[in-house]
């Protein structure tokens, strides 16, 4: 029985990381395929090597083609963020010392 948990565990996991690795590519990441303009510079850039992707400032779902459902109610899409989200959304990783203490970046800015 245990044998089989793992097997489901594993199959899961996997799936789960296909899912990520997609939204996280031009061809899987729906905000790219209107903004490919700037792709190339986000793709070369700090916060996309550490994992930090469209999604994760300005909300919506890059898994979703449709755009109205990649930003509809419940993604948390917030587009261009004002300078209060500005301030808050950042702040959640430059605020964080364990997080930015490797990079040694200033954490007493927000």
């Amino acid at each position: 029985m245990s044998t089989r948990i793992l097997q489901i565990v594993l199959i899961l996991l996997v799936g789960s990381f296909q899912r990520l690795a997609l939204a996280e590519t031009p061809d899987g990441n729906s905000c790219v395929s209107c903004h490919s303009d700037i792709w190339e510079e986000v793709s070369a850039s700090i916060h996309s090597q550490q994992g930090v992707f469209c999604q994760d400032c300005h909300g919506g779902n890059p898994a979703i083609a449709d755009k109205d459902l990649a930003k509809a109610a419940g993604t948390g899409y917030i587009g261009i963020p004002d300078k209060a989200q500005i301030a808050k959304t950042c702040g959640e990783c430059h605020a964080d010392v364990e997080k930015m203490n490797f990079y040694g970046i200033r954490t007493d800015q927000l």
